[in-house]
Formats: structure tokens, C-alpha cells, sequence
């Protein structure tokens, strides 16, 4: 199983994206179950899951806006859509089934191959368990439509986990070429440092040498002033 480590700055963006995806894809959850309605006439059942569909969001809503830096709240968002999810495709026809797909393909975002397996194996056993009631009450046709989403639920099991585990190999893989990139500036710099630290000594020795020569220099002036001095000196007593 891969898995790629997020920072809470990068929680924080992919719980906002999720909680974008999982409002739209309830927005549309009870636009069905309305559309439905309206066809025929509302009754108890599909208000309350147009009830329920309105409290996932603002409970998802709730919780990115306290926990939007931290992975609990992937875990409970990913939680709202397994009970929105067979809520709608059991209250209403074989074509609901393809609403599974929104959040499945959200939750690659945190590529965590373990959450999108989990999601992808259990919208195929509502998938599944749906066929099972489409052909025990006869709908041929909802039981072909049915076999094909579950059919594509075994491809998006297999795409997403081959998709996660391509990317986090390639975050890795980018991760180790900037490390190996650091490391060499690293050793660059120090190279750097040990040259420059080398005549900074060097340096400041020649200043040594300089000021040591510069005093000789003086003491021998001195000399010859002394020297000069003590020729008058003789000349004028000769």
C-alpha cells in the first residue's frame, strides 16, 4: 500500500478541494431524489434523504472549517459519503450508481491508495448488492446498466491504485533528486568555505609578514638615521 505523507498546509488545501467535490456531488445526490419527486410526488422517504444529503454537507462543512489542517478529516468526510452514497442508490434507480465515481476520484488527491481501495471496494458491493435487487424485481435493463458501473468500479479499483502509486514513486523519486541536488550544493559550499577560510589565513599571515617587514624596514631606518647622524657628527669633528 502507498501512502504520501502530507504536511497540515497541504491537509488544509486537499480537505478544502474534497469538501468542494463531496458539496457538489450531494447537491446533485438530491437534485435526483427531487427530480424524482417532482415526476411523481414527494413523499416521506425522499425528503429525508434530501434531509440527509443537506446535514452531510454542513456537518462536512463544520468539520474541514475545525480540522482542515489534520487527516481526521478526510477520514469523516470519507465516512459522510458511505452512508449518502447507498442512500441514494438504494431510494432511487441504477443510474445513481455512476455518483460514486466524484468522490472516488476526490479522495486520489490524498494519494492514499488504502482510503480510494477502501472507497472503490465498497461503492462496488453497493454496486453489486443493487444488481441483486435490480434482478430479483426484473429491471433487465437496470440490471445491465448496473453490471456495466460495476464492471468500471473493478477498473477504477486497479487505475486508482496503479495512479497513487505512480505518483507517490514519482514524489519520492523528485525528493531524492533534490536531496542529491542539496547535498552537492552542500559540499559545493563547504568546498567554497574551506577555500575561502584558506586565504582569509593566507591573508592575514601576508598582513603579518607585511607589518613584521614594515618594522624591520622602520628599525632599519632608524639605523641609517643614526648612521647619518654620527657621519656629520665625525665630518664636523674632522
Amino acid at each position: 500500500m502507498k501512502r504520501q505523507k502530507l504536511t497540515p498546509k497541504q491537509y488544509k488545501r486537499t480537505n478544502t478541494t474534497m469538501l468542494l467535490i463531496l458539496v457538489l456531488s450531494f447537491i446533485i445526490y438530491a437534485g435526483v431524489d427531487i427530480s424524482n419527486m417532482m415526476k411523481g410526488s414527494f413523499n416521506t422517504m425522499g425528503i429525508v434523504r434530501c434531509a440527509l444529503y443537506a446535514v452531510a454537507i454542513i456537518f462536512d462543512a463544520i468539520i474541514v472549517k475545525i480540522l482542515a489542517e489534520k487527516k481526521s478529516a478526510m477520514i469523516i468526510m470519507a465516512l459522510t459519503f458511505l452512508v449518502a452514497y447507498p442512500v441514494l442508490v438504494f431510494g432511487n434507480g441504477a443510474g445513481t450508481l455512476v455518483m460514486a465515481f466524484p468522490a472516488l476520484i476526490g479522495f486520489m488527491i490524498y494519494l492514499n491508495t488504502p482510503v480510494v481501495l477502501l472507497g472503490c471496494l465498497y461503492a462496488f458491493l453497493i454496486s453489486v448488492l443493487k444488481m441483486m435487487v435490480l434482478q430479483l424485481s426484473g429491471d433487465k435493463e437496470g440490471f445491465g446498466f448496473a453490471l456495466v458501473v460495476v464492471l468500471g468500479m473493478v477498473v477504477a479499483v486497479i487505475g486508482a491504485w496503479r495512479a497513487i502509486t505512480l505518483l507517490v514513486n514519482f514524489s519520492k523519486e523528485n525528493q531524492a533528486v533534490i536531496e542529491q541536488e542539496a547535498k552537492h550544493r552542500a559540499e559545493v559550499a563547504e568546498t567554497v568555505n574551506t577555500i575561502v577560510e584558506k586565504l582569509d589565513k593566507d591573508f592575514h599571515e601576508v598582513l603579518d609578514k607585511l607589518g613584521g617587514l614594515n618594522e624591520e624596514m622602520e628599525t632599519t631606518n632608524l639605523s641609517m638615521e643614526q648612521i647619518a647622524g654620527s657621519s656629520e657628527s665625525t665630518a664636523e669633528a674632522i
